[in-house]
Parts: structure tokens; sequence; C-alpha cells
């Protein structure tokens, strides 16, 4: 989902030298229906789909309504069985909702990442439980990278270590782990009268691993 770190993972693959392209967003949920449209298409990027190593930051919020995304994923492994990985990259909602904010200026985002992490979030950790599916905490890649990276890395089968840090500053600035925002969302939430329950969903991220939410 946006706001969650799908940036900071993109590039993360971006700058490993064995990914031949990681694309930003083509939206492949609704433009890909089948193996050969989607061969075609990275083709088109001068990209061999059966020997390079590809993929893309693909959000699914515009078309959630379309495909669910774990059954997305199932068709695309269908694809490349052998090769197919997802990376389901997770933050806490409030600080999703309050990034919005301030990405965006707009109150009413608000209201999307916390309905998301209510219903469908919690859905996709719980139903995406095969092996070709890691989920990650985007708190856990900020406070542990130099074991949550090469994690990443060798369950793709990339060679795990390669020199990340000098590419990618901001994992290492202080200002920029500063991950917990609720004060600044707790006088929108006031304001808003938003219903903060996410008991459950939280009991499901829990299962990630790394820090408690």
């Amino acid at each position: 989902m946006q706001r969650s770190g799908t940036t900071l993972l993109r590039r993360l693959f971006t700058i490993h030298p064995e990914v031949r392209k990681i694309f930003h967003e083509s939206f492949f949920l609704s433009k890909h229906k089948n193996a050969r449209s989607l061969s075609t298409y990275v083709k088109h990027h001068y990209i061999n789909p059966k020997k390079d190593i590809w993929g893309e930051k693909c959000p699914f919020y515009p078309d959630i309504k379309k495909i669910k995304p774990e059954t997305y994923c199932r068709k695309l492994h269908s694809w490349y069985p052998k090769k197919f990985r997802v990376i389901h990259i997770i933050r806490h909602p409030i600080d999703v909702a309050n990034s919005n904010i301030k990405k965006f200026d707009y109150i009413r985002d608000i209201n999307q990442p916390l309905r998301m992490y209510r219903k469908i979030i919690p859905r996709i950790v719980s139903e995406l439980t095969e092996s070709y599916v890691l989920h990650i905490k985007y708190e856990y890649l900020l406070l542990e990278p130099d074991l949550v990276i090469p994690k990443i890395f060798s369950f793709c089968n990339l060679t795990p270590d390669i020199d990340y840090k000098r590419r990618l500053k901001k994992i290492e600035n202080p200002n920029y782990q500063k991950i917990n925002s609720s004060r600044a969302f707790a006088f929108l939430k006031e304001e808003q009268n938003i219903n903060m329950n996410f008991d459950k969903s939280f009991k499901l991220l829990d299962r990630v691993g790394g820090p408690k939410y």
C-alpha cells in the first residue's frame, strides 16, 4: 500500500547488480491478464522474461475492486513458478495515515489506510502464506537493516551481501528512523472521531516478525 515503504523497497532492488530492472508502477493488476501479455510487456523493455531477474513496485489499491491481490499473486506464480517472489511490506496504519497527510496535505487520506488495515491487509497476511511470499515490517527494515535486507535478497535468490548503505543513506539517517508519528496523528484522530480499534489487525501483523505493534 502507498506510504508503506514501497519506494524504499524498490530502491533496494534497483541497486542490486543481479536485478535487470524494477519497474516503478505500471499497474500489472489491471493490464496483464495472461503470461503472454506480461512477457510482451517486459520484452518491450529489453528484458528476457525467462532468464532475467525483473519485477515491479506494484501497489494494488487502484485495482482492489477488480481482482484481489492474493488472487493475482497466485496467478503470477502459476506463470513463473520457479522464480516468482512476493515481498509484502507493512507499516503501522497510524504512520501510513499520517504520512498520507504530510505527502498530499489532504485530510480525507486518513480514512483509506485505516480502512485497508482493518479489512484488507490482515486478510492478505492470513491468506498469502505460500513459500514464495515474504511479509516484512517497514519499521523492522529501518531498525534492523543489516538483518532484514540480506533476508530479503536471499529470499529472492540474490546475493545477500551487497553494499547497500552507500546507495541508501536514508536508512542510516537517524531523523528518518523516527517512525513513531502517533503524537502528530492523535490530534487528527480526535478531530475526525476515527475508530482506532486495530486489535485484530495487529495480532495478524505480529506474525510477520520484528518489532511488535
